[in-house]
């Protein structure tokens, strides 16, 4: 192999590249190196005071020693290679000869003959460099032709903390009689700390690194205990009752989903990720009660195959209710990677797990009223046109369903679509109208309200919690198992989408009068322009589809679930504390 060979000229770049990294560490440093052969006798070197040379001029010689050996070296392999007629075995153990220029180094340190004045602890540095990058060389690439990333790795840190170290360690080092590099006990104590802290220096770094690549859930705490905990959540009262993975478990319909279920004797186990889109106080509040309950909520993230994966093998769940998602319409402006990596990655991941099962379980999954867009057809039907989003949260929804569609067909998983409208009730999201309203009009401030095109008040299609649940648990009831088994499809799967509001809109100034009676005071109303941030001038459900299937009848009117709401509210906060939203 010639020098000029890719694989030559990428060996001398690697050897002047870490020549000039020592270099740079070392820059402005001046020390003592004088090259010789084993054979010579070592003098008693120049003073420290007299004609110094710069260790820059040395490490330069250095550059010229390591392409010569690496000259040799080559020139080395071409000759055995002759020999051998180019047989492969010989190539292979001369490749294997071939020292890295780590070792190169390392090997030019023991042909040296130093003086037996002081030397700076830089030079030092610069000799237990090379002994440390040759042993590492050596020991993880195996006598490779070429610079390993993992080699790469740990030069780094060793070139990068031990020129820091070397600034304030002051070590001295001298030839004896024999030739034997000796140095001081001070110095070797020194050395040696020196060494040990490049070490674990080298650790942390990799240990940094590794975890960067691998998903980190720091809520997650796998052990017996944890295991425990799952299964006895999972445990139905008695024959006949599904098991069910809630997640989103610690959010809004999750929460009182949950609830529902473990009421009536289900097992369930619940998952959140407790992200901070509102306050994750609340999050933990509901996660608490439900834990009274009987009902765990694991600390985790749907985006986690492998958690969900450990949980499906310690508990043979018969559903899925998906209610994990990033919510908000106006907040997708802000951070649009965060919905696509909640509502679309994560759902996948989710399916993915789920249609690798056998057997598959049923999957019901939240999409929203906000998949009809521009849409102006009223009331709202499954059947409507949803190409139209008027938000990324709309959009991300719509692709839900296109994607459940997709593995429903290909792969046999019963799915089914719930759309909600404008849930609102106890234990509700900060970040809704009626919730910040309620604050806002205690505290006093004013209340921004939307008007659309031609000053038209907005109007909103509010739905009570209660209903919600209702038409969550009966989705649970009716749902027919998933048809696959393992990631083969045996036959059609049930889909179905179905509407869950109240279907009867109010005018969002309605909404806050009927506030004011509750809170038994008056806003201050901000009547401002809607931007252009997704929201949709109205929302109205036809549940006529859900009544048919699901048996589905909302009965909760605006003002007695403004007034269960206001009621929480009131007893959560405080009178006296109402600005913790």
């Amino acid at each position: 192999m010639s020098v000029h060979s890719p694989l030559g000229r990428k060996r001398r770049r690697a050897a002047e590249e870490f020549c000039l990294r020592v270099e740079d560490s070392q820059r402005g440093v001046r020390g003592w190196i004088v090259q010789g052969n084993e054979e010579e006798e070592c003098d008693e070197g120049p003073d420290v005071d007299g004609d110094e040379r710069d260790l820059s001029s040395s490490l330069s010689n250095l550059t010229t020693v390591i392409n010569n050996n690496i000259i040799n070296n080559n020139n080395n392999i071409n000759s055995s290679s002759s020999s051998s007629g180019g047989s492969t075995s010989s190539s292979r153990s001369s490749r294997s000869s071939i020292r890295e220029p780590a070792a190169v180094v390392a090997g030019w340190y023991r042909r040296l003959r130093l003086g037996r004045s002081a030397l700076t602890s830089r030079t030092v540095f610069l000799l237990e460099l090379a002994r440390e990058l040759s042993f590492w060389s050596h020991r993880k690439t195996r006598g490779s032709n070429s610079l390993g990333p993992f080699e790469r790795f740990f030069q780094q840190p060793f070139v990068w903390l031990a020129g820091k170290m070397a600034l304030s360690t002051p070590l001295v080092a001298s030839l004896d009689d024999e030739g034997k590099l000796r140095t001081s006990r001070s110095s070797r104590n020194s050395l040696g700390i020196f060494k040990v802290l490049c070490l674990i220096a080298t650790v942390v770094l990799l240990a940094v690194w590794l975890l960067k690549k691998a998903p980190v859930q720091p809520g997650v705490k796998y052990g017996a205990a944890w295991e425990r905990s799952i299964i006895q959540s999972a445990k139905p009262s008695g024959r006949g009752h599904p098991v069910i993975l809630v997640t989103g478990s610690a959010g809004f319909v999750g929460y009182h989903v949950s609830l529902a279920l473990k009421k009536r004797g289900d097992g369930v186990v619940g998952i959140d990720n407790f992200n901070d889109y509102y306050p994750v106080q609340l999050k933990r509040a509901r996660a608490a009660n439900l834990l009274s309950k009987g009902v765990v909520t694991v600390d985790g993230d749907i985006n986690n195959s492998e958690l969900l994966r450990r949980m499906f093998k310690l508990v043979q769940f018969t559903h899925v209710l998906h209610l994990a998602a990033q919510a908000g319409v106006r907040y997708a402006v802000k951070k649009p990677m965060t919905y696509v990596h909640s509502n679309i990655a994560g759902f996948v991941v989710l399916l993915e797990v789920c249609k690798s099962l056998n057997p598959q379980p049923s999957m019901i999954f939240a999409s929203s009223s906000s998949v009809y867009g521009l849409n102006t057809k009223v009331p709202f039907s499954e059947d409507d046109r949803t190409d139209q989003p008027a938000s990324l949260y709309a959009a991300t929804k719509k692709a839900d369903e296109m994607i459940a569609h997709t593995y429903n067909h290909i792969w046999g998983l019963s799915i089914t679509a719930l759309r909600f409208f404008t849930v609102y009730g106890p234990w509700g999201r900060p970040d809704m109208a009626y919730f910040s309203f309620t604050r806002n009009i205690v505290e006093e401030t004013p209340i921004k309200i939307f008007r659309g095109p031609y000053d038209t008040e907005l109007s909103r299609d509010f739905t009570y919690i209660a209903d919600v649940v209702k038409g969550c648990v009966a989705s649970i009831d009716t749902a027919k198992p998933s048809t696959g088994s393992g990631g083969k499809k045996t036959g059609s799967a049930q889909f179905r989408i179905f509407n869950l509001g109240n279907t009867q809109p109010v005018k969002v100034g309605a909404f806050v009068d009927i506030l004011e009676k509750h809170l038994n005071r008056k806003a201050i109303r901000d009547y401002v322009d809607m931007p252009a941030t997704g929201d949709v001038p109205f929302t109205h459900a036809n549940v006529s589809h859900a009544r048919e299937e699901l048996g589905y009848n909302p009965t909760t009117d605006l003002e007695t679930g403004l007034g269960e709401f206001v009621t929480w509210f009131s007893s959560y906060y405080g009178d006296d504390s109402m600005a913790c939203c």
